[in-house]
């Protein structure tokens, strides 16, 4: 992958593990103005590098996993064994070197770059810390192979330009006068590739939906032309919102896999309708109660091998979840989830 090219998948990987990534940030923030990090926030730390963890391990990103992985054992300790963080400085200081990490990580990411970084003493520092704090002999740090589980694996194919696609360059406009006019911004040098992803403030994101509601209220006042315009704008929000679920359906594969390593039952899963879009803060709202859903149909409505052959039953036992667009409400998303003993459905 070269300068500037970002394939959709890491695309959906970078703007999920950016979002955790401040949450992250916040919860640091919190930590050090309380000088406490409490059981309520160990909890939310884990979740964040618990979804760090496995997004980075389905994308082969084992430089990012394995670190994450270590770190859940810091905060398994001081979630079940302390009810919170008893070394406030030592913690402190680990996660944001963790968190450093994460974000160096994803800012090669942003220009193109394979994340490549060496994590080896950073997960050393881990284990260090973990035999610290339950004073236990050190684990020998180890070149782990990625476990067995669901994996994005890059084309390498560049992307082919699209031959009708067009720059839109603004034409200059006076601001006070023929020889003020606003001169056109310089073509970039030949061969020169600008990054494809930038970070932006979700703050500077509100403001520009606020701009595209005040505009949208002209649309009738406006030309033909600038209509389109506007509603191109429009619709380009409206993307930069959303997105689909097929991250989600690779967490969900990637939840049952792992469940089936431990509870040996025959299971086919089936996730349809990923292709449906749908903004991202209700896929947020719905994400954890989706994994939960999966995990407890596996568990109680899958029976184990033997019960079925008694009962007369395939050995192979089915789960689906089916994404579809509301009929009865516009703009709403339904997530059925249906195993042989009944179905259950979010809306969101």
């Amino acid at each position: 992958m070269e300068t500037g090219t970002v394939e959709p998948m890491v695309e959906i990987f970078l703007e999920e593990v950016s979002a955790i990534v401040s949450e992250l940030e916040d919860h640091i923030e919190e930590g050090k103005e309380k000088e406490a990090f409490g059981r309520e926030q160990v909890d939310e730390i884990f979740r964040n590098i618990h979804t760090i963890k496995a997004d980075a391990a389905m994308m082969l990103y084992e430089n990012i996993a394995r670190p994450a992985r270590e770190l859940e054992k810091v905060l398994y300790y001081y979630r079940d064994e302390t009810n919170g963080v008893t070394d406030f400085e030592g913690f402190l200081e680990l996660i944001e070197k963790c968190l450093a990490f994460v974000q160096g990580e994803l800012h090669k990411l942003i220009q193109g770059q394979k994340p490549d970084g060496d994590s080896a003493e950073l997960t050393n520092d881990i284990l260090s810390y973990v035999a610290e704090i339950k004073g236990t002999p050190k684990e020998p740090f180890e070149q782990e192979e990625p476990e067995e589980t669901f994996f994005y694996i890059s084309s390498e194919e560049e992307p082919k330009e699209d031959p009708k696609k067009e720059e839109y360059l603004p034409e200059p406009y006076p601001t006070g006068g023929k020889e003020a006019a606003r001169e056109p911004d310089k073509p970039e040098e030949k061969g020169a590739k600008r990054p494809k992803h930038i970070l932006v403030p979700v703050e500077e994101m509100d403001l520009l939906d606020n701009i595209n509601i005040r505009l949208l209220k002209y649309t009738n006042l406006l030309p033909p032309e600038a209509q389109v315009i506007l509603r191109e704008l429009d619709s380009w929000l409206w993307r930069i919102h959303s997105t689909d679920f097929t991250l989600m359906a690779a967490k969900l594969d990637m939840t049952v896999k792992t469940m089936l390593a431990n509870v040996k039952k025959d299971v086919e899963f089936h996730v349809l309708g990923t292709e449906l879009t749908i903004e991202k803060t209700k896929m947020e709202k719905i994400s954890n109660a989706m994994i939960h859903l999966v995990r407890n149909a596996v568990d109680h409505g899958i029976e184990m091998p033997e019960e079925r052959r008694e009962a007369g039953k395939p050995l192979k036992g089915h789960v689906s979840v089916i994404s579809r667009s509301c009929a009865t409400v516009p703009a709403s998303v339904s997530v059925s989830l249906t195993t042989e003993k009944g179905w259950i459905c979010l809306r969101s």
